[in-house]
């Protein structure tokens, strides 16, 4: 899925995923980051509407983070995302 929504957005998002999944079951994903805006590799160009890691730190932080990397990653998915990108990719598996 394509998770390019404002901040306001990505919080209620993030909160909304976290609440309907039950204790046991996993989030897994990948979103681009604040920081991919230099790199201009894919993704949306507006910097409201690239996450913030801290947020999936501080709404998942009762959870259990099995994979949690921020960083750079290489991309070569169709003309509009090619090359190095910098993304936030999670496993969390939801303790409630």
């Amino acid at each position: 899925m394509f998770g390019h929504v404002n901040q306001p957005t990505q919080q209620k998002l993030l909160h909304g995923v976290r609440h309907s999944l039950k204790s046991g079951d996993w989030f897994i994903g990948e979103v681009y980051s604040k920081a991919q805006l230099a790199y201009a590799t894919g993704g949306p160009d507006n910097l409201d509407m690239l996450y913030d890691p801290r947020d999936f730190l501080e709404i998942f932080q009762q959870d259990h983070l099995l994979h949690f990397f921020v960083g750079e990653v290489e991309r070569h998915e169709g003309q509009l995302h090619q090359g190095k990108s910098h993304v936030i990719q999670f496993a969390i598996q939801i303790r409630k």
